[in-house]
């Protein structure tokens, strides 16, 4: 990644810009072994992904302040552009690696690439004025305009067509010769409207009280088409056309206020309540006999969110502080598919959150921390009764510890290191009836870097972190080790 900033006041306006350039490339293969008795059950899955992605952005804007400095504006825009592609071999194996099908399903792809292009525009407008200094207002607009299209090409080779099968149960194998190739072309067009408003009201004494309201307009108009064309086989019946408005709007609203009663203590606590609609109008789709593929069957979807969080803080010393926080959040899902009544699934999230900061020298901080989060999913399949099996929701309780240390030996140079521990221990929840859906992992991240300001326009800021996630054998083959090392270097000049 390489970014370029510039700042520059012409009379009473300061001008700003920034341009962005990312690159990212990476090469990943999964090993899958599939464990069993007999041929039929022991084999191999391989896959090969080669994804690769150039990202830039241009950000240019303009501020000035107004009224001695009561009022503020700003207005900037920015464009981006992304551009990535992806390759991906999919292979299955018997258990001496020899190519085969152990099922009508089997994954025989063959370079099977996908392309991705889309442009991005965005337009956001802000004033903020302090007619008082006990009260401030902050209003914002935003317009943004998405462009995008992805294309991508699927081989396929399931069988070698001589009839001639390993077993009754086991299809013919592949022969390295393409059956039939699957193409698929998207258009994807958004435009999006965005206001805002903000109170901020300091009139009380120890007390800030504020509010905040949002919403938002999108148009997304999309475009799908998909075709399959026969090469040793007749083509199938993957063909499918679509072309649909979707709807959305969302509404935000949060009161909170920031106490502190006494000196030593301090409260915060905020109430926050977001709608979302979305709703899908097809204008056009492919319909049975002509094909039986469709890419989406939701005709609306509600979402509702309410949540409050509060955090105190004891101030009795200023160098050693601690804290409790409390999230609760209730998220309401209300879908509607094509000739279906509408259902509700259902989420609950509660944080228990400790944090206790240390400072036992001005150039160092430490930070402990203890997070207990408890999650509970319903989904529609709850109150099914077509099945004598109870289907039950997904809970999930995790435990997190975190461990922060900062160090500045002197002015121009920081350390800083993190260690935290997840875990979660619910892979039992459901195992009297058989169906093992909770959450079971030991999640670790520990990350080192420091800021040095070489001189007084250059800093360099390195940083290396590693990742472990753990998993249930039992339940998940996600287990995974991670090491990334970054490097940051800033120059500023003029």
């Amino acid at each position: 990644a390489f970014t370029i900033k510039a700042k520059h006041d012409i009379k009473q306006y300061t001008v700003k810009g920034e341009q962005h350039w990312e690159f990212i490339e990476s090469e990943n293969r999964r090993y899958e072994k599939n464990l069993g008795t007999t041929y039929a059950t022991k084999f191999y899955n391989i896959q090969t992904q080669n994804p690769e992605a150039a990202f830039m952005s241009s950000t240019a804007g303009v501020e000035r302040w107004y009224k001695k400095e009561k009022v503020f504006s700003s207005l900037y825009y920015r464009f981006a552009r992304v551009k990535n592609s992806e390759q991906e071999n999919l292979r299955e194996y018997d258990e001496n690696l020899n190519p085969m099908s152990f099922s009508t399903n089997a994954e025989q792809k063959f370079n099977a690439r996908a392309d991705n292009h889309m442009d991005l525009h965005t337009l956001v407008a802000n004033l903020m004025g302090s007619p008082w200094s006990w009260l401030a207002i902050n209003t914002k607009l935003k317009t943004e305009l998405k462009r995008a299209r992805g294309n991508s090409i699927y081989p396929s080779d399931r069988e070698n067509g001589d009839g001639v099968r390993p077993s009754a149960t086991v299809p013919e194998p592949p022969d390295g010769i393409i059956d039939e190739n699957t193409f698929s072309d998207n258009k994807n067009r958004t435009f999006r409207n965005g206001q805002g408003i903000s109170i901020r009201f300091k009139k009380i004494p120890r007390t800030a009280l504020y509010t905040e309201f949002d919403i938002e307009e999108t148009r997304n108009w999309l475009s799908e088409h998909r075709w399959s064309i026969g090469v040793q086989r007749t083509a199938g019946t993957d063909f499918f056309d679509r072309r649909t408005v979707i709807d959305m709007i969302r509404g935000t609203g949060t009161v909170g206020g920031d106490f502190s009663p006494v000196r030593y203590i301090n409260t915060t606590a905020q109430f926050r309540y977001r709608y979302d609609n979305v709703t899908y109008d097809d204008k056009y789709e492919t319909e049975p006999p002509t094909t039986t593929a469709k890419s989406a069957f939701f005709d609306e979807m509600d979402t509702e969110t309410v949540e409050f969080n509060t955090r105190t803080t004891l101030r009795i010393v200023r160098w050693l502080q601690p804290s409790f926080r409390y999230i609760v959040r209730d998220i309401d899902y209300l879908t509607r598919t094509e000739g279906e009544a509408q259902l509700q699934s259902d989420v609950l999230l509660n944080d228990y959150i400790y944090d206790l900061t240390f400072m036992p020298l001005p150039s160092v901080i430490i930070t402990g921390s203890f997070a207990r989060e408890l999650l509970s999913t319903k989904t529609a399949a709850n109150s099914f009764t077509g099945s004598s099996i109870p289907l039950p929701g997904f809970d999930a309780g995790v435990n997190t510890w975190l461990f922060s240390v900062g160090y500045t030996p002197k002015e121009n140079l920081s350390i800083m290191g993190t260690l935290s521990q997840s875990q979660a221990d619910n892979f039992d929840d459901y195992a009297n009836i058989g169906i093992p859906l909770g959450a079971d992992f030991n999640r670790v991240t520990a990350i080192f870097g420091l800021k040095w300001t070489v001189k007084k326009d250059i800093t360099i800021e390195p940083e290396y972190a590693y990742y472990h996630y753990g998993a249930n054998p039992h339940a998940d083959a996600g287990s995974y080790d991670a090491h990334l090392v970054g490097l940051e270097v800033s120059l500023a000049w003029g």
